[in-house]
Order: structure tokens, then sequence, then C-alpha cells
């Protein structure tokens, strides 16, 4: 499996179906647009930087929405959540999705905006890699973070939704989660991309930071 991050809270994640998740269309956030044809796109939600289907290449199947989805041989389970701790009052409703691919669960929550209920803990389920916004404001910030990765217990966090080089959105920067880790926590750098299978998960968690 290949998870390369295109910036925000866009990831292509290829084994043997290609899944893209919550793309942006590059220019209204500041970034450079993904350039993928994926087999599949998930969208957590319909604000402009997480359902920009029409950047993509190819045909892929678009996935929203709560429940069971198969596509292209892929599970994919919708959570309903909220954009904010209000029930959806201020920004809507999210989808955190999980997706089961090559022996690997990964939950990515999309713009999730409040720690997950015990209810919807139990539907996320089992968590191998867990994708989750750090940068506050809109979603998640670091404290809220930290309570999710508690509640989830995933074997591999990787921070999404966070201040980069040229980004026009005023949210934090990553260094604002990971200095709040707790102390022998690993952070690794990934760069780019990471190949991985699922024999190379560690036991004890860790933090993979991906950079553009």
């Amino acid at each position: 499996m290949r998870i390369k991050w295109h910036g925000h809270s866009c990831f292509e994640i290829s084994g043997k179906v290609t899944v893209l998740t919550d793309p942006h269309d590059g220019g209204s956030i500041g970034l450079a647009a993904p350039k993928a044809s994926p087999d599949v796109a998930t969208v957590s939600h319909e604000h402009y930087d997480h359902n920009a289907v029409g950047v993509l290449k190819g045909k892929p199947e678009i996935v929203r929405g709560a429940g069971k989805h198969k596509v292209k041989g892929v599970e994919i389970l919708g959570v309903e959540t909220c954009h904010d701790e209000k029930g959806g009052e201020k920004r809507g409703k999210n989808t955190v999705f999980v997706i089961s691919m090559d022996g690997v669960r990964i939950a990515h929550v999309g713009d999730l905006g409040h720690i997950p209920t015990d209810a919807q803990a139990a539907q996320i389920g089992d968590v191998d890699v867990l994708m989750v916004p750090v940068g506050g404001v809109y979603t998640l910030d670091a404290a809220g973070a930290l309570a999710t990765i508690a509640k989830l217990k995933p074997k591999v966090v990787v921070p999404m939704h966070y201040h980069v080089g040229g980004l026009k959105l005023g949210i934090a920067r990553l260094s604002d989660f990971t200095g709040k880790l707790a102390k022998g926590v690993a952070v690794r750098e990934v760069g780019n991309s990471i190949d991985f299978e699922a024999d190379d998960l560690p036991e004890k968690m860790e933090v993979w930071t991906f950079a553009l």
C-alpha cells in the first residue's frame, strides 16, 4: 500500500485500487491541485476545499454519506458526524470514512469538528491508520485531535488540515499538534509518500507526518 499526500485533507491511497480522499481544487486554497486518476474518491462534506471531484482525471466513483459502501472491491464504511461541536448547526454534517484495503483499516475523519461519541467510536471500530485534522478553527484543534486519538487508539496517526506554506486558510501549524504529544510518542517524517504493508504497522503508536 502507498499513501501520498496532496495537501490539506487530500490523500491518495493506493493498493489493489486507488482511493483519493477529500479533493481540493488547489488554487482556491493556495496549493497545487491533486494530479491523480483514482478509481474511487470520498467526499466527507460539501465544502469547496473537500469536494472538488472535478479536478480528478478519469472517471472515479464518488462515495458520499453514511452507510456501508462496496466500491470496486473496496469496503468503505461511512459514519455520520458533525463539522462542529453543536450538532452541525454551524457547519453541517461530516462523514468519517473507514477504508478497508489490503488488510489495513484507514479512518479518514474529514472535517470532524468534535470528539466522537462512544457510539460513533464503536461504529468506526478498530483503526490502523487515523487521518485526523489538527489545525482548529474549522475542525479539531490539537487538544481535540489528541482526545480523538485516545478514543480510537490507532496504530498510526496522520495529521492533516493544518497550515503549510501558501495555504490561504488561517489554521494552526503542525508543530502546535506535535508539540503537545506525550513524551515517547515517535514522530516519523515520511516525505510526500510512504509504502508499507499491514505487517509493517508499529505495535506502539506512531505519528507519520507528510510533506508537499
